[in-house]
């Protein structure tokens, strides 16, 4: 009787991923032609430095900076603009405004990370119903054995990383640290 209820379950499962939505992934890219994306607009410009590749991101170009004691990971850099970088100001890919960080010094390219976009885990999701998750950089804590690696604008976090195993993938949502966890549908995933 398990194994009927299991394979069920499965069938269940897989139907409910073929007609769902997709997941989409989509790659930030803040500059054109060596020019801010037109999609984007400055918020202001400061003074910083980038001191590592991003821990958010790990693609190549995307940075770990600081204007002052203020960390925005990531930023971004183009090759064809060395003396500043872009640092989404609400720390996700989803929103329009920049900072533009002024470099006190060059870019540290041997700090730097070698990924590409696609590889590791999404430095953004957004998930059903719109609530939009970031990887945390600095120390969490474990749920239900698995790393919480993204905060979120409303209330909940995720732990693990997203199930890519389906075209529609999941993750685990958890909404304190001792509630029941949950499976949440990812609808874009950002690098």
């Amino acid at each position: 009787m398990r194994l009927v209820v299991a394979a069920a379950l499965s069938l269940t499962l897989a139907a409910a991923a073929a007609t769902g939505q997709t997941t989409r992934v989509r790659v930030f890219r803040p500059f054109v032609a060596g020019k801010l994306s037109p999609r984007l607009h400055l918020t202001k410009t400061a003074k910083g430095e980038c001191f590592s590749g991003s821990s958010a991101d790990p693609r190549s170009d995307a940075w770990r900076c600081a204007i002052g004691n203020f960390i925005y990971d990531p930023c971004f850099s183009d090759p064809k603009v060395v003396s500043w970088v872009a640092c989404p100001v609400d720390g996700s890919p989803f929103g329009t405004g920049v900072i533009r960080l002024a470099l006190s010094r060059a870019l540290p390219k041997s700090l730097g990370n070698r990924g590409s976009p696609g590889e590791g885990n999404p430095w953004a999701v957004k998930l059903a119903g719109g609530k939009v998750c970031t990887f945390l950089t600095g120390a969490t804590f474990a749920y239900h054995g698995k790393r919480v690696n993204y905060g979120c604008t409303e209330k909940g976090f995720l732990a693990g990383s997203p199930n890519r195993s389906t075209q529609k993938w999941t993750i685990t949502l958890g909404m304190e640290p001792k509630s029941k966890p949950r499976t949440a549908v990812i609808l874009v995933a950002a690098w």
